[in-house]
C-alpha cells in the first residue's frame, strides 16, 4: 500500500504575534494525529484533531504552571479553558487552585472527565469568562482564547458560538478593559498573546520561546515599579 503523505503545514501569522502552524484543510475531519502526547490520548477524537491549534502543548503547561502559582493556595483562572489541559496538569504539578472557564458545554464535560480520570483537583465552570470576577484570582492564563474568531472556518472548533473579526476585536477590547481593573500584583501568563497589546500598567517579567510560540509572564505593577526589567527580582 502507498504510504500516506505527511500533512502540509500552513502558518498562521498575525502582526506582533508568534507563528503558529496546523495541518491544511478541515481539522475536524482530519486523521487522528499519530504523535499525540499522553494527555491528548485521553481526549475524544474530535478534541485530539484540533489539539495542535487549540490546546496548550504539554511542555508549555508545565512551564506555565511554574509561572502561574507562586505560592500554595493561589487561585489561577484559565480564560477559555477548552478541554482543561492547562488546569488539569497545573493542579497536579503545583500547589495552585486551578479554575477553568469555558462556554462550550461539551468541552467543559470533557475537561471534568479528564480531571477525574487523572485525579486532578482542577475545577471547571461553564459560561462566559466575562461573567466571572477575575479579581478573585491571583493569576490568569490566556492561550489567546479569542483567536478562533478570526481563524478560517475549517480551523474553528465548531459552529456553536458567534465568530468573526468584529467579535474578535470586541473580545480583545473587553479583556484589555477587564485587565486594567485588576489588583496590583496580579500575574498574567500568555501563550501566543491575548490578541492585542497588554494594557498599560502591566510589566513584562518573563518572555521565552517554547514549543511553537512565546510564553510571557506579566505583572500588574504600580507606577513606582514601571521601570523594572524582564527577569528582575524587583518586578
Amino acid at each position: 500500500m502507498p504510504q500516506s503523505k505527511k500533512p502540509q503545514l500552513q502558518v498562521i501569522h498575525n502582526p506582533g504575534e508568534p507563528e503558529r502552524s496546523a495541518p491544511r484543510g478541515d481539522l475536524r475531519s482530519a486523521p487522528l494525529p499519530a504523535e499525540a502526547d499522553d494527555f491528548d490520548r485521553l481526549m475524544d477524537g474530535d478534541a485530539r484533531r484540533v489539539s495542535a491549534i487549540h490546546w496548550t502543548p504539554t511542555q508549555v503547561c508545565h512551564r506555565a504552571a511554574q509561572l502561574l502559582a507562586a505560592g500554595p493556595g493561589e487561585r489561577v483562572l484559565d480564560v477559555g479553558s477548552g478541554v482543561g489541559k492547562l488546569c488539569v496538569l497545573g493542579a497536579l504539578i503545583s500547589q495552585g487552585q486551578y479554575v477553568g472557564i469555558e462556554q462550550r458545554p461539551g468541552l467543559v464535560a470533557q475537561a471534568r472527565r479528564l480531571a477525574a480520570h487523572v485525579s486532578s483537583p482542577a475545577q471547571f465552570l461553564e459560561g462566559d469568562a466575562f461573567d466571572v470576577d477575575w479579581s478573585g484570582f491571583q493569576a490568569l492564563y490566556f492561550y489567546n482564547p479569542f483567536d478562533e474568531a478570526r481563524f478560517p472556518v475549517s480551523w474553528q472548533i465548531d459552529g456553536s458560538i458567534p465568530l468573526g473579526i468584529d467579535v474578535f476585536n470586541q473580545l480583545v477590547q473587553r479583556a484589555q478593559d477587564r485587565l486594567r481593573g485588576l489588583p496590583i500584583g496580579t500575574r498574567v501568563v500568555t501563550f501566543h498573546g491575548i490578541g492585542g497589546p497588554m494594557p498599560e500598567g502591566y510589566q513584562l517579567v518573563v518572555s521565552e520561546r517554547i514549543a511553537d510560540g512565546t510564553l510571557e509572564l506579566w505583572r500588574r505593577a504600580d507606577s513606582e515599579r514601571q521601570s523594572c526589567t524582564p527577569q528582575s527580582d524587583q518586578c
